[in-house]
């Protein structure tokens, strides 16, 4: 069993450190941009789009087959950056839409959910723990990526960049699928629940928990996605912004571990509470007189409490509709950070400040939606 853990530990990070990458997004987005004459903000939210829809949608065809899950993951992620360097050679905005946005998107859907359940089953007493593994490392990717993306295109024309990305991720990608291994046995937990999931997806306290879900990375989204571009408003230099952007990588994979060990050791909701409040704070104090110094730490935070939102997520579903039934409705839950991610191209819109106010409200108003989630 140990060896069958680790081989599965393995491969999750591995996954997860590739496909995490699309939190880099802001790194490509200037040279793609210049490439095709024109604002390809659309494409991140694309991507993050049809991860969402792509893990709601396969919800039972995860929970039954994890390691062919694995596969597509693979296959797709191949053949979205290929073809994402193809529509960049030939100047297709269209082609470089559906190779990013949604082959890369479904990649980045299905090779976050497929591990979930299994590494739940596999570590069945410290659930949030256990899926943070995956969580965590899909928020450190961006650590790995921002160096790396910096350097290719300084030295790269963007077409080759994404031909060299899909070369350097092939190896890592293909161990992966090679290390997963499904729980070796079907678990059923005593006095099992079988529960509607139409109807439970209908309820009051469900609805809650996917509306916070969404407010949260929408918010999160709105930051994460322009940071390189926020930090170069403040006069910070593109060497000193991918460095941040590395830094802020870091803490939003801390997020996911922390407000995880919180969720295993306080109880379900306690860092939802914590995360939703802070966010809030944050937000707050930076209406109106953000210094460059109180920006980036607030921006550090918040990427901690985003991270921290995904990871507190599959053990809150686990705990309150049965493990069982988790990687369906996980899945289903993922349809918010897919529509999440079209919802935060109106929040990056707005000037910084009333960015700022509008996501203190929203984080407020998650706050009430979690109130209402434990009834």
């Amino acid at each position: 069993m140990k060896i069958l853990q680790i081989r599965t530990v393995l491969a999750t990070v591995l996954l997860s450190l590739c496909i995490g990458q699309v939190y880099a997004w802001s790194l490509l987005s200037n040279a793609v941009k210049s490439v095709l004459n024109h604002d390809m903000s659309f494409a991140f939210s694309l991507a993050i789009l049809f991860l969402g829809l792509s893990a709601a949608f396969m919800g039972k065809f995860v929970e039954r087959n994890p390691k062919a899950t694995y596969i597509l993951s693979v296959i797709f992620f191949v053949a979205g950056f290929l073809l994402s360097g193809f529509a960049c050679s030939v100047g297709s905005v269209w082609m470089f839409y559906a190779a990013y946005g949604v082959l890369f998107g479904c990649s980045c859907g299905l090779g976050y959910v497929a591990p979930i359940k299994t590494l739940m089953l596999y570590f069945r007493h410290n659930k949030a723990v256990a899926s943070a593994i995956a969580i965590l490392s899909f928020g450190l990717a961006k650590s790995v990526a921002s160096p790396l993306y910096t350097y290719l295109t300084t030295n790269f024309s963007i077409e080759h960049v994404f031909y060299l990305l899909a070369l350097i991720y092939t190896v890592p990608l293909i161990v992966t699928s090679f290390l997963f291994r499904k729980f070796p046995v079907n678990y059923k937990p005593p006095m099992v629940e079988t529960i509607n999931i139409g109807k439970t997806v209908r309820t009051l306290p469900y609805i809650s928990i996917w509306l916070f879900f969404f407010l949260n990375i929408a918010c999160g989204l709105a930051f994460i996605s322009q940071e390189a571009q926020l930090y170069s408003h403040y006069g910070v230099a593109l060497g000193m912004a991918t460095l941040l952007c590395t830094l802020s990588a870091v803490f939003n994979a801390g997020g996911r571990f922390g407000f995880a060990w919180i969720s295993d050791k306080f109880g379900r909701y306690v860092p939802c509470i914590i995360l939703f409040a802070l966010s809030s704070i944050l937000c707050l104090v930076n209406f109106g007189f953000a210094g460059l110094g109180l920006f980036v730490v607030s921006v550090m935070l918040i990427n901690a409490c985003y991270g921290g939102g995904f990871s507190a997520l599959p053990a809150l579903l686990a705990s309150k509709y049965g493990i069982t039934n988790t990687s369906t409705i996980h899945s289903l839950t993922l349809s918010a950070w897919g529509i999440a991610g079209i919802a935060s191209l109106f929040l990056k819109q707005l000037p910084v400040d009333t960015l700022f106010i509008t996501c203190f409200v929203l984080y407020g108003f998650n706050l009430l939606l979690l109130y209402l989630s434990k009834k």
